[in-house]
């Protein structure tokens, strides 16, 4: 039975997809600091690895993955914490705050930015570090574990993807 006083339903779902979708990207971001410490630290033909191209491009696009999940994670944070209208009155009434719609959506589009970050930043992780990353004496695997299972915690990206699919239909042309 709820508390009537407590938060709704909807508003626990999207701080936990929150608290998910910051959990992802903190894993994400170690990920990504093994690889790149991993190839600034390693010489090949009298250079570090990060000087190959064929390497540099890896690191690379695990940065724009990460980057594109935190600014989507601080997008929904800002848009959780500054909803200071869970239960939605302000929306009803016509007030301009972030109501729920707009909270949720922000939170769908976090859940689905940070688990793509989780599919693009894994596999060149274990590629640049090769073997090493799959030992039981190395940590990058430890991160990488937590990627692929937070990222379809619960509610996965395809789930996120059809809510917010849902909900642009449901406000039509003019309301999206």
């Amino acid at each position: 039975m709820p508390i009537a006083s407590g938060p709704g339903h909807a508003v626990i779902r999207s701080r936990l997809a929150l608290l998910r979708s910051a959990a992802v990207t903190g894993v994400a971001r170690g990920a990504y600091r093994l690889t790149k410490a991993y190839v600034s630290e390693r010489h090949q033909f009298g250079a570090p690895f990060l000087r190959i191209p064929a390497v540099s491009s890896g690191p690379a696009l695990m940065k724009v993955q990460l980057l594109q999940a935190e600014a989507a994670l601080a997008l929904a944070r800002h848009a959780v914490t500054t909803d200071a209208d869970p239960a939605g009155i302000q929306a009803a009434t016509g007030t301009n705050s972030a109501g729920p719609c707009e909270t949720s959506a922000a939170v769908a589009v976090a859940r689905i930015t940070t688990a793509q970050a989780a599919t693009e930043v894994a596999p060149p992780a274990h590629q640049l570090q090769g073997a090493r990353g799959i030992t039981q004496e190395y940590p990058l695997h430890h991160v990488t574990r937590r990627l692929w299972a937070w990222r379809d915690a619960v509610a996965g990206e395809r789930d996120w993807s059809d809510e917010l699919g849902r909900r642009a239909a449901d406000l039509g042309e003019t309301g999206v």
